[in-house]
């Protein structure tokens, strides 16, 4: 060599993949392609049917704060299950308790059993199925009588007593189940 030189170093900057996880959940868009040191793209909507998002873990970069890809990550969307209150109207009877509230994904409570003194069920046209209530005590004459929907009735032991014609023409109820 008879001069000095100089070599100067071309770099590419690395490209990498953002996977999209939706959890359960449905997300416009599953992946992103960014180049490293460059910005992070608009994430995406993300929706679940009973759920509010909470935002995303990450995996597969370096720091707190600001994000450096230091390879391929994944976002996974992080969801809470919604909480949803039941309201119980007794139509002029009494109800105890007067609400429930129920997780979505989870069972509903047992509907507490309303009373309303002097009045039953007769010839109640929606009715088609009870459960008892486990402090049931007495059935009334006439109590279910015309709830020609009627399908089934959930009986517990601690009912005492039975009145005259308490399912009559209940045509469709086959089953009184016995708990």
């Amino acid at each position: 060599m008879t001069a000095n030189k100089t070599y100067t170093a071309a770099w590419n900057a690395n490209q990498y993949i953002i996977n999209y996880n939706g959890a359960g959940g449905t997300l416009s868009k599953t992946s992103d392609k960014v180049t490293y040191g460059g910005n992070i793209p608009s994430m995406p909507s993300a929706s679940r049917a009973g759920y509010t998002f909470t935002g995303w873990t990450w995996s597969g970069y370096s720091g707190s704060g600001a994000y450096t890809y230091v390879g391929n990550s994944t976002a996974t969307a992080n969801w809470k299950a919604n909480q949803y209150k039941i309201n119980y109207d007794a139509n002029g009877g009494q109800v105890s308790p007067a609400s429930n509230g129920v997780t979505y994904g989870q069972p509903c409570p047992t509907a507490p059993t309303p009373t309303r003194t002097g009045y039953t069920f007769y010839n109640c046209k929606k009715l088609s199925k009870v459960n008892g209530g486990k402090g049931l005590v007495n059935i009334g004459a006439k109590a279910f009588m015309n709830c020609r929907k009627l399908k089934k009735f959930t009986l517990y032991t601690s009912v005492m007593t039975v009145g005259k014609k308490a399912f009559y023409g209940c045509k469709k109820l086959k089953k009184v189940r016995s708990c």
